[in-house]
């Protein structure tokens, strides 16, 4: 098994500009979870390339650990990402393991959606082809809800745990607790406004899926952990 190299020195496209749409003023905990997210192993990775060699070591959508080894020794990330237990790579790892300590492979490869570099109408078509599971051609609104379930799941509450520690760089266990149960708090809110937004009828074809993921405005958000945090918490408010 194995794939192409990956390029870091890509540059990334088709990005939503920072001032299309202004941020809610988000807590102090969010520029820790921002940095610790920014330094993690594969957030300047490109995204299609992350996923691609994820799923060509994966079998039966997981993968073991000498698996992930070697789709990150593709990737050109280091051993001790993943084996030291004070690299934060490694502390949010150990939150994709399922009950056989295989790595979820759809969970994973959600991390190059919101984390890694890329085109947002390659990531919108990823995340269609990924939960159009009748493989129709078209999204209905429940596949759309589960598919913003685990984009939130990831977002706003694996991601922000990984910035806890003891550390003057990190954030104490409780005000990460505080910080996400903020954010779960908007979360059903959040994803009735975003289908609203998204599905005029009761289903959407890819190419409006993807028009509408990478175009101006918060629809582009999702596409981003920091964006899914800042949608979720303007919810709340």
């Amino acid at each position: 098994m194995g794939c192409c190299q990956s390029s870091d020195d890509s540059e990334s496209v088709n990005e939503m500009a920072p001032s299309q749409v202004p941020d809610p003023e988000l807590p102090g905990e969010e520029k820790v979870v921002a940095k610790v997210e920014k330094n993690l192993a594969f957030s300047q990775k490109v995204s299609k390339e992350f996923i691609k060699c994820l799923k060509s070591e994966a079998l039966n959508n997981a993968l073991s650990a000498p698996q992930l080894k070697r789709a990150f020794f593709e990737l050109k990330i280091p051993d001790s990402e993943m084996n030291n237990p004070d690299s934060r790579t490694f502390v949010l790892l150990a939150n994709f393991k399922n009950e056989k300590k295989l790595y979820d492979l759809q969970k994973l490869t959600l991390l190059g959606v919101l984390l890694g570099k890329g085109d947002l109408q390659e990531k919108a078509e990823w995340l269609f082809k990924q939960y159009d599971l009748d493989a129709s051609g078209m999204l209905d609104k429940s596949e759309v809800t589960n598919m913003l379930n685990a984009l939130l799941e990831v977002s706003c509450e694996i991601l922000p745990k990984v910035s806890v520690g003891s550390s003057a760089e990190l954030i104490s266990k409780e005000s990460c607790n505080e910080y996400v149960s903020s954010l779960q708090a908007g979360k059903d809110s959040l994803i009735s406004s975003v289908i609203n937004e998204l599905m005029q009828e009761e289903e959407i074809s890819l190419s409006e899926f993807k028009m509408k993921l990478s175009g101006p405005g918060n629809l582009s958000k999702v596409l981003t952990s920091t964006g899914c945090r800042s949608l979720a918490y303007k919810a709340m408010i």
